[in-house]
């Protein structure tokens, strides 16, 4: 037969179990406020920032390797320019010059095509030929120096016209750039101007005189 606890121990049991209890909820209780504190609090954001070197970006060298018209790294999606969509066509800003004026060339530049492309129309893929009677009195790939590649992207009938480029007048020599050569004869002899851009020659020749 099982004893029996005194009243006394009774209530100390009671209170013993009621100690653990309150403990126990306690550390429930603390738990959970620590936990929802931790998820309450929202990590710091890092803002992405610019990035202190500049993106490099795809520019004409002079070492490009070129398949038809544009360079093998072209700077945007449109493709290289096929020949027969590029038209070439030679200005020049009179059609008489008085003894003293300097003849100023330039040349436009169309996409005849249906997409858009890129052609390099820099100094390195120009050249200007003037002729008098059918004979080559000046060429400007023979002494220059400022050859430079420039790639442009030419949309569907887009037309281009370069800045203009100065003919003093005098005969060019490839093999002779740095002595001053002769003045070509004037005094109402006609001239013609030829431009090639990229290897594509001007629609046809533009007549000049010379005073």
């Amino acid at each position: 037969m099982a004893k029996r606890l005194s009243a006394k121990q009774r209530r100390r049991r009671t209170f013993t179990v009621l100690i653990l209890l309150v403990l126990v909820g306690l550390t429930a209780w603390a738990v959970l406020h620590f936990s929802s504190a931790d998820e309450g609090e929202t990590p710091p954001t890092t803002s992405p920032t610019a990035s202190a070197e500049p993106s490099e970006e795809a520019t004409p060298s002079d070492s490009v390797d070129y398949e038809g018209l544009g360079p093998s790294g072209l700077p945007s999606d449109a493709p290289a320019c096929e020949y027969a969509d590029i038209q070439v066509e030679a200005l020049t800003d009179k059609e008489s010059y008085a003894a003293d004026d300097e003849v100023e060339m330039r040349f436009s530049i169309v996409n005849t095509g249906d997409v858009p492309c890129q052609v390099n129309v820099g100094t390195g893929e120009q050249d200007y030929e003037i002729k008098a009677e059918g004979e080559t009195v000046y060429q400007y790939s023979h002494c220059t120096s400022d050859r430079v590649d420039q790639v442009v992207t030419l949309n569907p009938d887009e037309g281009r016209v370069t800045t203009p480029i100065e003919w003093d007048r005098t005969y060019s020599d490839e093999k002779n750039c740095d002595d001053d050569l002769d003045e070509v004869p004037a005094g109402g002899v006609e001239y013609t101007l030829t431009v090639y851009v990229a290897g594509i020659e001007s629609v046809e020749p533009v007549p000049f005189t010379l005073k």
